[in-house]
């Protein structure tokens, strides 16, 4: 068995290679302009404001955004970085995050091409951005985008290659991934708990968690706990280290497992790595 099964190269030797430039360059603009709906959530959910009303506007004079300065990244060149009419500089945050959105939708979409998983997995990764911006932020993972990864991983089981050959095993390992990404974080909350006599692990820790074992597999699960924690490990350690928190200062967990969550959607699976070196 391969490592890595399918992908674009699988449609390139019926498609013709424009066809397949279009429709990387299509889902990675698609991807920008959803990244500035998710600079949008990231802003207006801590503050518990609508998400579609009022249209955009500047946070500093209140003054709507036209549609020719929201255009993601080009605008933030064209007008310099600053509002075109209060002129306040405007955070580099925004056309990171929609460059961040629209990589990760074009790396999905290569990797692979144009299976029936790929509109699922554009939403996998909107919420993982969403939930670390928000995360980092306000040390906060809403619900509704945790609880909605849940379903949504559920629901679309029986085309996730990543779950096993058929619907049956795809449902029942979904369902197996949830149960066991909230599980093994909420037995760690209470042992830390009991040892450190505090809270260890937060609520929306545990239900992102759940949300990323429904697409990915109980499996993938250990190996996305593992990447996380190595991650938060060097990071938190490099905070310190540089003075920028102190020893038992706050670092949100919920970026670690988004990253390492995404990161899982194309890395082998640990059993098959490891029945691989057994054989």
């Amino acid at each position: 068995m391969e490592l890595f099964n399918g992908g674009l190269l699988d449609v390139l030797k019926e498609a013709p290679v424009f066809f397949t430039i279009i429709y990387l360059l299509a889902v990675f603009i698609f991807g920008c302009l959803i990244g500035s709906f998710t600079n949008v959530c990231m802003y207006r959910i801590p503050l518990d404001q609508s998400i579609c009303h009022p249209r955009s506007h500047c946070t500093s004079c209140n003054t709507l955004i036209s549609w020719y300065d929201n255009v993601p990244i080009f605008s933030y060149i064209v007008l310099g970085r600053k509002c075109r009419h209060c002129g306040s500089p405007i955070s580099w945050r925004y056309p990171f995050v929609e460059f961040l959105t629209g990589t990760a939708f074009f790396l999905i979409a290569y990797y692979y091409s144009l299976q029936m998983i790929v509109p699922f997995f554009l939403y996998y990764s909107f919420v993982m951005i969403c939930i670390s911006g928000i995360d980092i932020s306000s040390q906060i993972i809403p619900d509704v985008f945790s609880l909605s990864l849940i379903a949504v991983g559920i629901g679309s089981s029986i085309f996730n290659p990543l779950l096993g050959n058929g619907p049956g095993e795809r449902i029942f390992n979904s369902l197996l991934g949830m149960g066991a990404g909230g599980g093994i974080l909420l037995l760690l909350g209470i042992l830390g708990t009991w040892m450190f006599k505090k809270d260890a692990m937060g609520g929306g820790d545990l239900k992102l968690l759940a949300g990323i074992g429904a697409f990915i597999g109980w499996h993938k699960v250990f190996s996305t706990l593992f990447i996380a924690s190595v991650l938060g490990t060097i990071i938190g350690v490099y905070l310190i280290l540089s003075k920028k928190i102190e020893r038992r200062g706050y670092i949100p967990f919920g970026p670690f497992l988004a990253l390492a969550g995404y990161i899982n959607l194309f890395i082998p699976d640990p059993l098959i790595i490891l029945s691989q070196l057994w054989f």
